[in-house]
């Protein structure tokens, strides 16, 4: 076989793996260390629980991919990744996936090796958003996760300066809610709100207009100009603020891409005469909203509210265990004992000479109280990551809330039949069909 055909066949094999981003949409890339839990803890030492350094190298890691080659509108650091939000217009590599995982994932790993003295190697993984709303909810749910994270760590590492081991401080933590975090935080001397932005809300860089004075040569006077730079933002808002922040960056590129868009189909137009044939433009590549990328990320949507679920049902446990104690004449009270928390349940029906259908429909009645409270006090990030697992199913405010009613007491029923495994609490779940 000539060189020239070998060559072709090999070729053709290569583009078989070329998978193109459909123009004009909105591309995520997401950088995570690798094995950087196990680097960070046993290899690099480094400080507990933010280490100012690691976080230092990571903005400027950041702020490098801002520059090698692709158009960045903004990227955020928190912990050990970074997220990168490419322009509408990004066109670099004829927009291949290959291409911006490879080089992202090279560039990230070289230069925070450089940097940090450390070797350290990213994986990249890449999103491709149909709209300025889903670009929002993405960067929300990953401060939000900067925020849960920060808490945990500061609680994790208060507690291991207390002398308690890592085993024993992660059974403390487990199903400890946000609220009960916070407390127990405060109680140990540190005020939740006064941690350092950066360490709960992350890092932002992106490019921001700066007036300086230059020199102008030709007269050798000073003057203001201005100019692009990037910013490295410790400070960034949270919330709703954050969401707008967002959605502008992202609607500030989007009209500008229109518009060089526009300019560039105009300029590159051939002058049109009367018998000159009209031309079809190419179909637009289909939406990749349904392919494996979007899935994984529907799916770490699913697993981050499935542990949001599994906190308010451990947290009703834990109310209900507070209340019993606190009025032992109290109806419920007598009830939550009924069922077999902690005490004997026929003496604690035959005491009160109460019939059990009573204390059912009591119990109905509170529990379905504190499921709702639990459910008013979601906060928004919370609310975005619940519904990224089926936003068009849940986009009604009134499903959503009913389908999260029902969840939330299919995992209180299931924490309580793993926790409180006694005959008659199985069969008190079973008759309600919770279990």
């Amino acid at each position: 076989m000539k060189f020239n055909e070998l060559e072709q066949q090999m070729r053709s094999f290569e583009k078989e793996g070329d998978v193109r981003f459909a123009p004009s949409s909105f591309i995520v890339a997401r950088l995570d260390g690798r094995s950087f839990t196990k680097l960070t803890s046993d290899i690099w030492k480094l400080e507990k629980p933010f280490d100012k350094r690691f976080s230092e190298t990571m903005a400027r890691t950041a702020a490098h991919l801002c520059k090698c080659g692709f158009e960045v509108v903004y990227a955020y650091t928190q912990s050990d990744e970074i997220s990168l939000l490419l322009s509408y217009a990004s066109s670099e590599y004829d927009r291949k996936k290959r291409k911006f995982l490879s080089i992202l994932s090279g560039e990230a790993s070289s230069f925070f090796t450089k940097e940090f003295g450390q070797r350290g190697v990213f994986d990249c993984r890449l999103v491709c958003f149909p709209s300025k709303e889903k670009v929002v909810d993405y960067f929300r749910w990953r401060q939000a996760d900067s925020m849960r994270n920060a808490l945990s760590l500061h609680l994790y590492w208060k507690l291991r300066s207390e002398g308690i081991s890592s085993t024993r401080t992660t059974e403390i933590l487990s199903g400890m809610g946000e609220e009960e975090k916070v407390s127990m935080l405060f109680d140990k001397g540190v005020r939740w709100e006064n941690v350092l932005p950066w360490q709960k809300n992350g890092i932002g860089v992106y490019p921001e207009k700066v007036k300086k004075i230059g020199i102008d040569p030709r007269t050798g006077e000073k003057k203001e100009v201005e100019r692009t730079d990037l910013k490295i933002d410790q400070y960034l808002p949270t919330g709703e603020k954050y969401g707008k922040f967002i959605f502008s960056l992202a609607a500030d590129d989007e009209r500008v891409s229109l518009a060089s868009m526009a300019k560039k189909d105009r300029a590159s137009a051939p002058t049109s005469s009367p018998s000159a044939p009209s031309v079809q433009p190419p179909a637009a590549e289909p939406s990749l909203t349904d392919t494996q990328e979007w899935r994984s990320f529907v799916e770490e949507c699913t697993q981050a509210g499935d542990r949001i679920i599994t906190s308010c049902a451990r947290s009703i446990i834990l109310r209900l265990n507070k209340e019993q104690k606190q009025s032992s004449n109290n109806m419920m009270d007598e009830f939550y004992l009924a069922i077999g928390m902690n005490y004997t349940d026929q003496l604690s029906v035959k005491k009160q000479n109460l019939s059990y259908a009573e204390f059912e429909f009591g119990f109905e009645l509170r529990l379905d109280e504190m499921i709702e409270e639990q459910i008013k006090g979601l906060s928004p990030e919370e609310r975005l990551i619940l519904r990224g697992r089926d936003i068009p199913a849940l986009s009604d405010g009134e499903a959503f809330s009913q389908w999260l009613f029902t969840r939330i007491k299919d995992a209180f029923g299931s924490l309580l039949d793993e926790h409180y495994n006694t005959a008659r609490m199985r069969n008190f779940l079973q008759r309600h069909d919770w279990i």
